[in-house]
């Protein structure tokens, strides 16, 4: 094995191993700090406020399970009267 290198998987490969160029295989994602519902939908939830519903721990739980879809949380508080 003239001008090879030997040694475990990877080894004197870059791309291995993490060993790539910096910025071409970019890192996984750090996840954000999570927000408390009431923040992370504000502007939903006053406009649903602004049609007439009141119940704001119901309406935080609807945004919650639909992922803040305004349109779903009116269909699933209308379907619950």
């Amino acid at each position: 094995m003239s001008g090879m290198q030997q040694g475990g998987a990877g080894a004197g490969n870059p791309y291995m191993m993490g060993g790539g160029f910096p910025g071409v295989y970019p890192q996984q994602p750090q996840a954000q700090p999570q927000q408390a519902p009431r923040d992370r939908f504000a502007s939903q939830l006053q406009t649903i406020k602004d049609m007439g519903f009141y119940d704001e721990d119901m309406i935080l739980q609807a945004l919650g399970g639909t992922n803040g879809n305004v349109n779903a949380v009116v269909e699933r508080l209308l379907g619950s009267m």
